[in-house]
């Protein structure tokens, strides 16, 4: 960066040079927050991709698990069915009357 505007051609030397000075170091100072900001928010990404990677596991294992879960809920059902017919045909042949001779 150079000084700019009318005033910069009126300065004396020294405070010219000394103002020029200033402008390097906080240039230099800008340049390396950038890069520290940079450097904080490449592992912000990583941190947030590495997030995004476990939560698709997480919900890949959760799914496999519901299906499971699933499998055991339509076999129980089943067998409720089948229990249910069990006792219908079991109440039909008590109430069926003995023939007296």
């Amino acid at each position: 960066m150079k000084l700019k505007g009318s005033n910069a051609n009126r300065l004396k030397p020294e405070l010219k040079e000394k103002m020029e000075k200033t402008l390097k170091r906080m240039e230099k100072t800008r340049e390396v927050r950038e890069m520290q900001l940079q450097d904080k928010i490449n592992e912000k990404l990583l941190w947030l991709k590495e997030q995004e990677k476990l939560g698709a596991e997480t919900i890949q294992k959760l799914t496999k698990q519901i299906e499971g879960i699933q499998v055991q809920v339509h076999r129980i059902q089943g067998a409720i069915v089948v229990l249910n017919d069990l006792n219908k045909s079991e109440e039909k042949v008590i109430d069926v009357p003995e023939k007296k001779e």
